[in-house]
């Protein structure tokens, strides 16, 4: 019976810990992002991206809400993903699994080794972007090919 108390507060301990861990990573974001001004998806993408991007750059700040539970409406496209936002701290495969859903969601392939130079969400509009322009230049010329 001893053990099973001692287990059960030492798990409770544990969650406890890991509570307190993801308040302070949150705080750590929202910290960095302090002091900006609010913005809609739409404002933070006509704001900071070409127009050709707007619609990429709109999509991928959704995909990335769901992956920090942080609000984003003051993000600036050029916080770090890892570093500023705390992305691995709040959830060590949200990395991961944000490349996944970006390449889900917009219908695009990203090599492993562009997605570890994405630092930052800019980095991660204008790749996606121009990857985007030359897979469907690409289907194109396909499609010419076979006419």
């Amino acid at each position: 019976m001893q053990k099973w108390i001692l287990f059960s507060m030492l798990a409770a301990l544990a969650v406890f810990g890991v509570i307190l861990v993801d308040r302070s990573e949150k705080r750590r974001a929202l910290g960095h992002m302090a002091g900006r001004e609010s913005l809609s998806a739409s404002q933070f993408a006509n704001r900071y991206f070409s127009e050709d991007q707007i619609p990429v750059a709109e999509k991928l700040l959704g995909v990335l809400s769901r992956h920090l539970s942080v609000d984003l409406s003051r993000l600036c496209p050029d916080d770090r993903l890892v570093e500023d936002l705390r992305m691995d701290a709040l959830d060590s495969m949200s990395t991961l699994e944000f490349m996944l859903d970006i390449e889900k969601e917009l219908n695009v392939t990203i090599p492993n080794e562009a997605a570890a130079k994405m630092l930052t969400l800019r980095q991660v509009v204008e790749f996606v972007s121009a990857r985007r322009i030359a897979e469907q230049a690409h289907a194109g010329d396909v499609r010419n090919a076979r006419a």
